[in-house]
């Protein structure tokens, strides 16, 4: 904060020649006194500085993107809103209007598309309607079947 020339670097300098030279106190409590109103007024100025912040919405993009990815990787597997928007660091509302601002899509429909993009790739390598339920998160693969029939019926 203090470059060593200045203020701080002197005080240990100020206690030795006090013990070796036999300053008077009224000199030594003066160039302390000195000292710490320097180091104060660094402080106080460096307070005052104009912060070096990352750009608010790089950040909040930043959450979004995280997310994204994390919903490809698991295929939407466990992805409830509460749990995403605690990984993202804010309430479910205002997480909802951060994805779809920079997503540009809505939370559920990009959950819905990874889901199907998990589940073209796995029926492409043979794997059965079971496991592709279970890897998906479903509760059963009643459930899944519903699910895909309805994502026939549903153009997002």
């Amino acid at each position: 904060l203090i470059p060593a020339g200045e203020a701080g670097a002197e005080m240990p300098s100020l206690w030795r020649e006090h013990l070796t030279l036999k300053l008077p106190e009224e000199l030594i409590r003066v160039r302390l006194q000195s000292a710490v109103v320097s180091i104060l007024c660094r402080i106080a100025a460096e307070g005052f500085k104009p912060e070096l912040t990352e750009d608010r919405t790089s950040m909040q993009k930043q959450a979004v993107l995280v997310i994204q990815r994390h919903i490809e990787r698991t295929g939407g597997k466990g992805a409830s809103l509460d749990n995403l928007a605690r990984i993202a660091g804010f309430s479910k509302f205002h997480f909802l209007r951060l994805f779809k601002h920079h997503a540009g899509i809505g939370l559920r429909g990009y959950i819905e598309r990874c889901r199907r993009q998990r589940m073209e790739a796995m029926r492409d390598d043979g794997r059965s309607c079971k496991e592709i339920a279970a890897e998906l998160g479903f509760s059963c693969p009643a459930a899944f079947s519903r699910w895909k029939h309805r994502q026939k019926e549903t153009v997002f």
